[in-house]
């Protein structure tokens, strides 16, 4: 994968909770973003939608995502994928 710049939403999502905590390289990408604001101000939607659900007791409306999103981080794709000055 060529990627340069950018901005990764990435979640800790597993289906086996023996593996909590997991490391960055296995967090699920989300969504990709080209800056960190961007990136940013959409976690902070998804984080809020999720808060209010719980607050108000939906929990039939909960994404199984929910718990994995309200951790969620904003990555810079380099963090990832280092740049190769070589070019390989």
């Amino acid at each position: 994968m060529l990627v340069y710049g950018g901005w990764f939403l990435m979640i800790p999502y597993t289906e086996n909770a023996k593996e909590l905590p997991l490391p960055l390289s296995k967090w699920t990408i989300l969504q990709s973003f080209d800056t960190a604001r961007e990136c940013e101000d959409n976690l902070a939607d998804r984080k809020r939608y999720q808060s209010e659900r719980v607050k108000q007791q939906k929990k039939d409306e909960l994404n199984f995502l929910a718990p994995a999103i309200l951790n969620g981080l904003c990555v810079p794709t380099e963090a990832l994928y280092p740049p190769n000055p070589q070019g390989h």
